[in-house]
């Protein structure tokens, strides 16, 4: 019989593969971040057209316990992907400047 090894998984990991890719774990606390798709949105006011960019939902979500009994979401934000990369952006470049 062949001698089994086992993939070296960390918890934080499995969790995250768990969760998918659309997901963020809190690297201090038992807190993660679900993110939905992306959605096109324009405000129609009937003789013009205002962009407001492509929003998309993030659920602030509390991590499995077995006294909840599984995950629960704390709250929900609806920003921009436009905003998302404008604060990726400015913590690259502050990152660069260090």
């Amino acid at each position: 019989m062949a001698k089994v090894e086992k993939f070296p998984v960390n918890h934080a990991q499995r969790e995250l593969n768990r969760r998918g890719k659309m997901s963020l774990n809190c690297i201090v606390s038992d807190r993660w971040l679900r993110v939905g798709d992306p959605h096109h949105l324009a405000i129609d006011l009937g003789t013009s057209t205002i962009e407001i960019g492509t929003p998309i939902e993030i659920d602030v979500m509390r991590a499995y316990s077995n006294s909840t009994g599984g995950d629960r979401k704390i709250c929900n934000l609806i920003i921009t992907v436009e905003q998302l990369r404008a604060l990726l952006a400015e913590i690259e470049k502050k990152q660069a400047q260090q």
